[in-house]
């Protein structure tokens, strides 16, 4: 079992991601339920009216809308537009992740984490990296390779872990890059294979 300062190391490294990819997605088809709310929440976010924002992010996500899902959930997490509730941000990112969001999943996975808004669970925390890894979602990768490296809520595998990141770099994943090079300095053979490999793509 890893001890309580390993994890919170994992998840400074997960938070740094998060904020690292923050990237407005646009809504997934004009069909989906809730796009005009959603569409109205992106001109208010982005005119800089987010109390707006949320309102109109919060009734799409109600509507089942995915994307609102996502955000209405990000902005309860920051506290942004709207009081900070990491309890409702946990639940609508699982709302999302159920609907296979894999952005959704691994934020989702972070909140089992670090015990953000639900109970800490570092089993089911794996188990949506794994959901989201396996759509091929970069930052996924990139939090289940840190779990296998650090053997939180999985045995450790290293070997698995880097073959994760080197997937991850390949998408142009930095912070997947940059512990290949760290741990490819400590002496680890195989990160420093997969950084070789990647090197020599690019």
């Amino acid at each position: 079992m890893a001890n309580n300062r390993t994890i919170r190391n994992l998840i400074l490294a997960v938070v740094t991601l998060f904020l690292a990819i923050f990237v407005f997605a646009g809504c997934r088809t004009t069909e989906e339920p809730g796009h005009a709310e959603f569409a109205a929440g992106k001109a208010a976010y982005r005119a800089g009216d987010y109390k707006t924002a949320v309102d109109h992010f919060k009734l799409a996500a109600e509507q089942g809308n995915i994307d609102a899902q996502f955000w209405y959930a990000w902005h309860c997490y920051h506290g942004i537009g709207v009081r900070k509730d990491e309890k409702e941000a946990a639940t609508w990112w699982r709302k999302a992740a159920e609907q296979g969001d894999a952005e959704s999943q691994n934020r989702f996975g972070f909140c089992c984490l670090g015990g953000k808004g639900v109970e800490q669970d570092l089993e089911q925390a794996v188990d949506w990296f794994r959901r989201s890894a396996e759509q091929g979602f970069s930052a996924g990768q990139f939090s289940l390779g840190l779990c296998l490296y650090e053997g939180i809520g999985i045995e450790k595998d290293s070997s698995a872990a880097v073959d994760l990141w080197h997937k991850a770099a390949e998408q142009g994943l930095e912070d997947a890059k940059e512990h290949l090079e760290y741990f490819a300095e400590q002496g680890d053979t195989e990160a420093r294979k997969a950084l070789d490999e990647l090197e020599k793509g690019e």
